[in-house]
């Protein structure tokens, strides 16, 4: 989950990351982030979408932002300028 939060940003809930990255980020191998997923998305945590270009996008569901801090709106702030 971790992990997942790391690649929030932009907007609340929103990353550019897939299982693949979680996988390499974390060394969890793929089956197991695959399994955890599909964990998180079954207890509504997250959702996963298909980008139409075989990129499956994992977004914290806006129940759950409380997990993340909001600081990420500084730093687009910060990186726009």
């Amino acid at each position: 989950m971790q992990s997942l939060i790391h690649g929030l940003y932009a907007e609340a809930g929103f990353s550019d990351v897939d299982a693949t990255d979680i996988a390499h980020d974390t060394g969890i191998p793929i089956k197991s982030v695959r399994g955890v997923l599909a964990n998180l998305v079954k207890k509504g945590f997250i959702t996963i979408e298909d980008n139409g270009a075989g990129y499956q996008i994992i977004y914290l569901r806006q129940e759950h932002y409380n997990l993340h801090s909001e600081r990420w709106v500084e730093d687009v702030a910060i990186w726009s300028r």
